[in-house]
């Protein structure tokens, strides 16, 4: 693998990172939004084998930071829902020099300032698209165990 596929793994691993700490912790998600192509999409699938109906998808940027704002609102996630993510198990692969898929596991914790509990647990499958601000999600599909 040469030395610039290596620097695009890492960058696109440090996306996943910044997208569960941003997710987590920061009061301003501009810095969240950012991490998504301009028409990005997020889903969430209701159960490992649901199909489109049984998901519920936002595309664009303001759809996904809403749904994430929707998220803080009810203690879902973000700054004080004691709410974390670990991403781990990732693999990337490339399609071409600006267009490359990962598969990562993560786990849900709740109650991180206490004893933590695993709220839910699934798979990531990414899309990342390569831009002028560097790599970026063009899908994510949110798919539980």
């Amino acid at each position: 693998m040469s030395d610039s596929r290596l620097a695009d793994e890492l960058s696109i691993r440090n996306v996943l990172a910044k997208m569960a700490q941003l997710a987590d912790a920061e009061d301003d998600l501009a810095a969240y939004r950012e991490l998504f192509a301009e028409d990005g999409s997020w889903t969430l699938r209701a159960s490992p084998s649901a199909t489109s109906q049984d998901s519920v998808t936002h595309v664009g940027r303001d759809a996904i930071v809403g749904a994430a704002l929707e998220r803080r609102r009810t203690g879902g996630q973000g700054p004080g829902s004691n709410v974390m993510h670990d991403v781990t198990t990732i693999a990337v692969e490339f399609e071409t020099d600006d267009l490359a898929h990962s598969i990562a596991y993560f786990k849900l914790f709740s109650h991180a300032n206490e004893t933590p509990q695993v709220r839910a647990m699934g798979r990531y499958l990414d899309t990342f698209v390569r831009g002028a601000a560097g790599w970026q999600i063009s899908e994510r599909i949110i798919a539980p165990a």
